[in-house]
């Protein structure tokens, strides 16, 4: 089936995403356009993933992970791990590896 990974693939799949993920958390710069507390995560994310997955995002896209990223620091997952999960999330997505060409 051509639309499916293989255990093998999945897994660099997601080293990959986690390789990227470091790369942004590695600089300053970038960790402050993401994560930076002066504005709402919701409206940076929507910037963020209209760019990783270049098309439109719906507000509720961005929202649903903002609420996902908000929920696992209120349950006392540390920062850093949250952080580096919802980029992870962002970079292994479909949206991000594949570009649907539409007509």
């Amino acid at each position: 089936d051509v639309q499916s990974l293989s255990p093998l693939h999945f897994e660099k799949l997601l080293e990959s995403a986690d390789s990227i993920a470091a790369l942004v958390l590695a600089s300053p710069e970038a960790r402050a356009r993401v994560f930076d507390v002066a504005a709402p995560l919701a409206a940076r994310l929507s910037e963020l993933l209209a760019r990783a997955w270049r098309r439109p995002v719906a507000a509720e896209e961005a929202a649903a992970l903002a609420e996902s990223f908000e929920e696992l620091l209120g349950a006392g997952v540390p920062r850093a791990t949250v952080e580096r999960g919802l980029l992870r999330a962002i970079f292994a997505s479909p949206h991000f590896l594949y570009r649907v060409e539409l007509g």
